[in-house]
């Protein structure tokens, strides 16, 4: 019995162009969105998500400016899922939502749809009182960094549009977060700019433990032979004075970082990479 509802369920909804198995109505789920309560509306744009996904666009961003800040957030991160362009004008206006976390599902939902502008909305989230949201937007701007070098100069600041995105970055290199300057960092990284190089090494160095690994894996992304000496030293001694954990977090990152810049694979054995680099200077 429960077979046939299923496949009765599945021919209906290839007859109506609808998701299968979507046993709640796209009718009846927009009317759930105007309910007074919003764990109700929260739940309907859920199942909009996940059961009608591309189908409820129009849905999707009217509850982007939904009074409660829990449902707007699952509409931006629903509509980061989409490749609609409508979808990303929608998402660019919830980065200036009042609520954190909206403000960073919509960084993460442009980085989805291919946001490739800096606009001033943008920029201003580099000084975002919220750490994740600054983290995310320079994740951000390292892929619109990429794309630029990709397709003009091998160096970021040849064009007007590349030195605002260095810019972005290298400021960010001074923000109070250590998670949010280790991103900026490892955006710059990428793309081979020298501003990076001084700014890993203190975070390898002075950093707690995963930024100490995404430090030295940002260091073999520059490469940049002068972080030789100081991933040898990290993976020396692992510790520092700001955590003794993560150590094998801190030298898995070395470990990567040294085989990017030298070619080699000699993992955490300190004595083979300095008998490898000694031969090889």
């Amino acid at each position: 019995m429960l077979r046939k509802f299923f496949l009765t369920a599945l021919v209906a909804s290839c007859a109506l162009g609808t998701p299968a198995f979507a046993l709640d109505s796209l009718a009846g789920l927009r009317e759930r969105l105007v309910a007074p309560d919003p764990a109700v509306r929260l739940d309907a744009v859920r199942r909009l998500s996940v059961a009608y996904h591309g189908y409820a666009l129009d849905a999707l961003i009217d509850a982007t400016g939904d009074s409660d800040e829990y449902v707007r957030e699952r509409a931006v991160q629903a509509l980061g899922s989409t490749s609609n362009r409508r979808a990303l004008d929608a998402v660019q206006v919830s980065l200036g939502d009042p609520a954190d976390f909206v403000r960073w599902r919509a960084v993460q939902a442009c980085r989805r749809l291919g946001l490739r502008d800096v606009t001033d909305r943008l920029a201003a989230l580099t000084d975002d009182p919220f750490w994740r949201v600054r983290l995310v937007t320079f994740r951000l701007l390292g892929d619109i960094a990429g794309e630029l070098i990709v397709s003009g100069s091998s160096e970021l600041d040849t064009s007007p549009a590349e030195k605002t995105v260095k810019n972005l970055l290298i400021a960010g290199l001074n923000d109070p977060d250590e998670r949010a300057r280790v991103t900026a960092a490892r955006a710059l990284a990428t793309c081979h700019d020298a501003a990076a190089f001084e700014p890993l090494v203190t975070l390898l160095n002075e950093a707690s433990m995963f930024t100490r690994e995404q430090a030295a894996r940002g260091l073999g992304e520059l490469g940049d032979k002068r972080a030789l000496e100081p991933l040898l030293e990290a993976l020396e001694n692992p510790e520092n004075s700001i955590s003794n954990e993560g150590e094998d977090w801190v030298r898995w990152g070395v470990a990567l970082a040294l085989g990017q810049l030298t070619g080699q694979d000699y993992k955490i054995d300190v004595g083979s990479w300095r008998q490898w680099i000694a031969a090889n200077k």
